[in-house]
């Protein structure tokens, strides 16, 4: 019985992707030789082309990532991740989707809680900079006075809160190739906090100190600044000024009032 033609796409392009070996004999039960060259010969191409695009891609996609190991170490993590995790898709962004769980599975590779951390925010960003850009708040929607403290700050879609165990911020922002001490001191665990945010079509990463972390998180969860602000924190309404500056916010919304409960004998 032949094989049906969704049966030899399948066959061929888990070939092309790795998933398995095959023999001469196999390739040639779906693929054809031509006069310069036989048909497995003719497959590996197609083969070892679409694994160097996809490692050229994860170079392009996580520099940052690239700098810290330097050019022979990822690539020897990619070659891994990819025999290990073969493409399930032709989309770049589900093929280094699990990269962060393999490391953490993958004891071999030094460094691996700085690369965990710093892999998942160049993600983060390239995931942030699909998505569409949303209009934001300006200070001149805010009403007069202090009455929209009591209001509900609606946060943009692009926007995310990190509590991070390493400097991955302060590194992607670094110049140059670090040496081996300089890896070993940048991988050092330093508690930290960070906001990132799209706005209009740039990615911001803003560091904040974990009391903002706090509090911003219980605004976006839908708090209105009264209800979780600090009152002797006098600098609160500034501070979320600065955040509506920076695009966090969509919109101002009615504070949620909750029903008074009535009880029956």
């Amino acid at each position: 019985m032949s094989d049906s033609l969704q049966d030899i796409y399948r066959w061929v392009h888990g070939y092309i992707r790795r998933e398995f070996e095959a023999t001469t004999e196999e390739v040639a039960r779906y693929i054809v030789p031509n006069t310069h060259l036989p048909a497995k010969a003719r497959l590996d191409i197609h083969r070892d082309q679409h694994w160097r695009k996809t490692s050229s891609a994860m170079e392009s996609e996580l520099p940052a990532t690239h700098r810290f190991m330097g050019c022979e170490a990822f690539k020897v993590m990619v070659d891994t991740y990819l025999h290990v995790c073969p493409p399930q898709s032709a989309s770049l962004i589900s093929v280094k989707r699990e990269l962060p769980d393999f490391l953490r599975e993958t004891p071999e590779f030094p460094f691996q809680e700085f690369l965990e951390e710093l892999i998942a925010l160049e993600i983060l960003v390239s995931d942030l900079a699909q998505e569409p850009a949303t209009p934001s708040l300006a200070l001149t929607d805010l009403p007069d006075g202090d009455d929209w403290l009591k209001r509900v700050l609606v946060a943009v879609p692009g926007v995310r809160l990190l509590a991070l165990n390493c400097r991955v911020h302060d590194f992607m922002e670094s110049k140059g190739h670090p040496g081996a001490p300089q890896r070993a001191e940048w991988a050092q665990p330093q508690p930290n906090w960070l906001l990132v945010v799209k706005r209009q079509f740039r990615i911001y990463r803003h560091p904040i100190t974990q009391m903002a972390f706090d509090l911003l998180q219980k605004l976006i969860e839908g708090h209105p600044p009264s209800k979780v602000a600090p009152m002797q924190w006098r600098g609160t309404p500034e501070l979320i000024k600065s955040w509506i500056e920076w695009g966090v916010f969509a919109t101002l919304a009615p504070a949620r009032t909750r029903r008074a409960r009535t009880w029956k004998r």
